[in-house]
């Protein structure tokens, strides 16, 4: 568990101590793919049924940037 405090304004995206802008923010855990890996896992623990075309979307799409690469 972690707790951490905020301070009481954010600054700006890209300002010094702010959230980086949007071209500078990266992946979570380093995911090539344009999709945010919590918001799909978080659907397949929701719904069980989509884990098959979920990973299945995914392979393609893993498949698609090995072929751009050649």
């Amino acid at each position: 568990m972690y707790a951490l405090q905020l301070p009481a304004v954010i600054p700006a995206a890209g300002a010094v101590g702010g959230p980086p802008l949007p071209a500078e923010r990266h992946n979570f855990a380093g995911v090539p793919w344009p999709m945010d890996v919590r918001l799909v896992t978080l659907n397949c623990i929701r719904d069980p049924q989509q884990l098959q075309p979920t990973v299945d979307h995914m392979m393609e799409m893993h498949r698609a940037a090995v072929r751009e690469k050649r």
